[in-house]
């Protein structure tokens, strides 16, 4: 049972999402919360799965309560589902920890798909929001938090993992030992003020240390590998080769899924 709390500033927008999810048996609305400060004391309280959230909230707005369920309850996996496409919302969203960010334009059997694909590890965006996220990879890149302090052993191992090498890879292309890329990969995230491979591919691409065409390679062989599995209207990156197995799992299980995936090896 996916255990989800909700969190939006409509009441008739709660209560609709609570009835939508519970449609499905294996979805149980445990909270709804009228706002952020809300939606993490009662994460707190009833520790779920997944945390359905708007990102216009009063007293913490979303980005915030994101930040400080993630700081108390890393487990708990973050869905924003908002009328807001716009680049600054979802870079907030992403930046503090979301896990997925999906429009509410979207039909009631992608909402509930989309939570429970981020409760098995996959990252689900809306298409607009991915168009977004490209946008931005491909825009003039801005200098992150200790982007100049990077060695070049670190640059090269910000290299491949956008290009979605998990750590065995990383060490047999660049003969070091898996030990020492862990080691490395830690100080790395931790200097750029990074949460997981996934914002560290982001910054690689806007950054120039890797470039959009090599990421989409990556993207393109992963999605032919899965044989273009797809959820209406959805782009999701899977984690570890037994998430991206979890996925598929799921997929026989429904209807035609609309998301395309793509491997994004965890740290």
């Amino acid at each position: 049972m996916i255990k989800v709390v909700i969190a939006d500033d409509i009441q008739i927008l709660r209560q609709g999402l609570k009835a939508i999810l519970e449609q499905d048996g294996d979805i149980e609305v445990t909270g709804l919360a009228g706002d952020g400060l809300q939606a993490f004391l009662l994460c707190k309280e009833k520790k779920p799965d997944v945390a359905l959230m708007d990102m216009r909230m009063p007293e913490y707005d979303g980005a915030y309560a994101i930040r400080r369920i993630k700081e108390e309850l890393p487990g708990v996996k973050i869905l924003v589902l908002t009328t807001f496409d716009d680049r600054e919302t979802v870079d907030a969203a992403l930046e503090n920890g979301a896990d997925g960010y999906i429009l509410k334009e979207m039909g009631d059997d992608a909402v509930i798909r989309s939570v429970k694909a981020v409760c098995t590890g996959v990252r689900v965006f809306g298409d607009s929001v991915f168009r977004s996220l490209r946008e931005t990879a491909s825009a003039k890149p801005e200098p992150g938090p200790g982007a100049f302090n990077l060695t070049d052993r670190e640059r090269d191992i910000v290299r491949l993992v956008a290009q979605g090498m998990d750590n065995r890879e990383i060490a047999r292309t660049l003969y070091l030992a898996e030990g020492t890329v862990r080691n490395n990969l830690s100080r790395v995230l931790e200097k750029l003020e990074l949460k997981d491979r996934t914002q560290l591919a982001v910054f690689a691409v806007k950054n120039k240390i890797s470039d959009m065409n090599k990421l989409e390679k990556f993207l393109t062989e992963n999605v032919r590998l899965l044989k273009k599995s797809r959820i209406d209207g959805l782009l999701a990156e899977a984690g570890t080769a037994e998430e991206i197995k979890s996925l598929i799992d799921l997929k026989r299980k429904t209807d035609e899924l609309n998301i395309t995936i793509a491997d994004s090896k965890q740290y």
